[in-house]
């Protein structure tokens, strides 16, 4: 037997056991890539790999010769790559991370305002993790399970 005549299901946790796994959301997603490059075959198992989670991260950092005052950083996502590949219907899951120094409440509200942007495509997702990073202190996380909440998930 040929490893390609195995059935799609086994070749699914094959390809899942290989994909590198890593605590930065971003890095995790740029190592499952090169499965995008697989035979056709493969190619239809690994897009939903690659492509179920949507990550952000997006806050405030110091900056020093300013005299301690914060500037908005780069927004950090998958968003655009997914969206323009058209798999908005493949993702499964959204982890938001937000840092800020002082308050969290403009950076949460312009990352929430980029994720509602194709608010309507992401009619497959099940889990919102949003992380509230104060960049010193406790790290607080809030889990949202979005199967318990129908299927409508655009307000």
């Amino acid at each position: 037997m040929q490893f390609l005549d195995l059935p799609s299901d086994v070749l699914a946790i094959v390809l899942s056991k290989s994909l590198p796994s890593s605590r930065n959301v971003s890095e995790s997603f740029k190592a499952k890539l090169p499965l995008l490059s697989v035979c056709s075959r493969l190619r239809q198992l690994a897009l939903p790999l690659v492509y179920n989670l949507m990550y952000l991260q997006y806050g405030t950092q110091v900056v020093p010769h300013w005299g301690g005052e914060t500037e908005d950083v780069e927004v950090v996502t998958n968003l655009d790559l997914v969206v323009a590949a058209g798999y908005t219907n493949v993702v499964r899951q959204v982890k938001a991370e937000v840092y800020y120094l002082v308050n969290p409440f403009p950076r949460f509200r312009a990352a929430i305002e980029i994720m509602s942007v194709m608010v309507g495509e992401w009619r497959g997702v099940r889990e919102l993790e949003l992380i509230m990073n104060p960049g010193v202190g406790p790290l607080d996380e809030l889990n949202i399970n979005m199967s318990d909440h129908g299927d409508d998930v655009s307000e």
